[in-house]
C-alpha cells in the first residue's frame, strides 16, 4: 500500500425528530494516517450539544486491506494489544493481526469519545 492517508465523518441523529437543530446529533470523525514506519487509525466522537451520542458504546471492526509488510505491535490509546490468529479468532476481545489481505483490528464496545490505534 502507499503512503499517506485520508479522513471520513460520519454523521448521526435520530432520524426522525427536528431535535438535531437544537444539537442533538454527532459527529464521528474517521482518520488514517500511513508512514514509512507505521499506520494510525483515530476516531473522535463529537455531539452538537456535548450531550447526545447515538448510540452509548460502538465496536470497530478495521481492515486495512493491502498493508503487506509484518507488523510487530498495536496499541489503542498507547496500549498494547494482543494479536490473534485471525479476525475470526479475535473472540469478543481487542485484537489485532495480519493475514493475506492486510492488516486487521477488532475494537469490542468502546465507550470512551476517542480511540487512536498505531501499528508498528
Amino acid at each position: 500500500s502507499g503512503h499517506g492517508g485520508g479522513e471520513f465523518s460520519l454523521y448521526e441523529d435520530d432520524g426522525i425528530s427536528l431535535r438535531y437543530h437544537d444539537g442533538a446529533f454527532q459527529r464521528t470523525l474517521l482518520r488514517f494516517d500511513e508512514s514509512p514506519a507505521s499506520i494510525e487509525f483515530h476516531a473522535k466522537v463529537k455531539s452538537g450539544d456535548g450531550k447526545y451520542r447515538s448510540l452509548e458504546k460502538r465496536g470497530y471492526l478495521l481492515h486495512v486491506h493491502g498493508a503487506s509488510r509484518g507488523f510487530l505491535r498495536c496499541s489503542v490509546n498507547g496500549r498494547p494489544v494482543r494479536k490473534a490468529e485471525s479476525a475470526k479468532r479475535a473472540e469478543g476481545e481487542l485484537s489485532w493481526g495480519q493475514d493475506r489481505n492486510g492488516l486487521w483490528l477488532f475494537v469490542p464496545s468502546y465507550r470512551a469519545r476517542e480511540l487512536k490505534a498505531r501499528f508498528e
